[in-house]
Parts: C-alpha cells; structure tokens; sequence
C-alpha cells in the first residue's frame, strides 16, 4: 500500500491573542525577523504547466517612529464566542485504487471575559522590508528564489491582560474518499472519532501584532510582480499564518511551531 502524508489548513476566526517577541518592545524602534513556511499556488498554471510548490519566505526590516493611533479600553464581562478547523489527512494505494482519508477537527469556546487592552496602529510610512522566497515547484521538484521587497501600509500592536471562563467543545470527524474518473466521491458516511466538552477559567497576558504589506518580488532576470500581503505572529499559540498574491502567484502561510 503505498501512502502520501497531505495536510490542509482550513481558515480559522479566532478571539485575537497573539504575541510579540520581546525585542518589538524597544522604544521607537522595532527590528523584526521573521521566517514563514507555506505553499505557493501559480494562477496560471494552464500556460505554465506549474500548479504549485512548497515555500519558504525570510523577511527581515523594522517599525520606527511613535504610533499614529493609540486606543485603550476596559471591558468587564463581555461574551466570548469563537472557534476554528483544520484539516488533514493521507492518500493510500490498495488493490490499484487510489483512497483519500481526511481529518477535520472544529473546536469552539464560549464563554465571559474581562480585560485592559491597548491597541497601537502604525499607518505613517515605514522602511522597507527586504527579504527572499524560495519555492520548491511540486510537479518536477525544481527550486526557484525570488527576492522581496515590501513596505509596511499598516502596522497593528495590541496588548491584552484579563480572564476568560467558559466552556470549550471539540470535534473530530474522519471521512473516507474514492478516486473516480479524476474526481475524490466519498465513500459512506462521515464519522465522528472524537468528540467532547470542557469548562475552564484561566488569566492571560497577551500581546499581537498584524502586518499588512505592499510591495513586490522577482526572480533573477524575471521581471517584479506587484501585489500584497498579509503576516500574522500567532507566537502565544505557536502559530503563524498569512495571505497575498503577487502576479500569478498566491501565498498561503500556515505553520505550527511544537
């Protein structure tokens, strides 16, 4: 039986509690570094024959200057409701079939909090943020690097310290799949495989930060892409994700840090 590792990042809507590295806090002056892993999608992948490839993208520059907004507020018992999913799974080989088995959890916390935030935004222009994509193409396993250049059009900080109670519910679901004629049918029903509740009260200390970039990237002798996107540094849950296009190009990041 020959089998294929494959997971899926499905989008997720979260109460926003990220943090920041401790050298984000020098006054005036933040240098950031960050290195993303995630796919890299060709929209034109018709004309180029390339679907998509496993990508790499170091980014390096820095915040300066006061913010442009601060904004602080108090909040005493405000209902919480929030969740998220993410799905997985692996492709097998058996009796010259092709199966697809897929995973997908959703989870959801419901419940009160009670917090002080700041929240500090940056809209004024920032130095630019230099940096390097490297992509390894799926389809023939070539590597091409592309340099970046991007510039700040929005920074956000937020610093959060409260409690949160409530309860958090779970699922875990397992469906099976069939190749035919090219397309995955599914194969009976969907199961659950896990499944369960849970009531908790913890305190937090929490900060995030979002940045969002204009910009554009090129490979050598090729000519620059212009497009966008968007960083989130999900450190409190080791987690980091984001999204933009460039050209014919789409950039999904998805990573878990353990």
């Amino acid at each position: 039986m020959k089998k294929l590792n494959i997971s899926i990042f499905m989008a997720f809507l979260v109460l926003l509690t990220f943090t920041i590295s401790p050298i984000l806090a020098a006054k005036n002056t933040w240098n950031i570094e960050y290195t993303f892993e995630g796919s890299l999608y060709d929209m034109d992948s018709e004309i180029t024959g390339r679907g998509g490839g496993q990508m790499t993208l170091i980014l390096s520059g820095k915040v300066t200057g006061a913010p442009d907004y601060i904004y602080t507020k108090t909040v005493v018992d405000e209902p919480t409701n929030y969740g998220y999913g993410e799905g997985n799974g692996y492709v097998y080989e058996e009796d010259g079939e092709l199966y697809l088995v897929m995973y997908f959890t959703e989870t959801h916390v419901e419940g009160i909090a009670s917090y002080t935030e700041e929240r500090s935004r940056w809209y004024s222009p920032q130095p630019t943020f230099n940096g390097k994509l490297e992509v390894t193409w799926w389809d023939d396993g070539s590597i091409e690097s592309l340099n970046v250049q991007l510039s700040p059009s929005k920074v956000e900080k937020a610093d959060r310290e409260g409690t949160i109670s409530g309860t958090y519910t779970y699922s875990t679901t397992e469906t099976l799949y069939k190749e035919i004629d090219g397309e995955w049918v599914q194969e009976g029903d969907t199961m659950i495989i896990a499944e369960g509740v849970e009531t908790f009260e913890e305190s937090y200390d929490e900060a995030n930060i979002l940045i969002q970039f204009q910009g554009k990237m090129n490979s050598k002798g090729g000519p620059p892409l212009k497009g966008t996107l968007e960083l989130w540094d999900v450190v409190s849950a080791n987690y980091k994700f984001g999204y933009g296009e460039f050209g014919p190009y789409m950039i999904s990041i998805y990573q878990s840090v353990s």
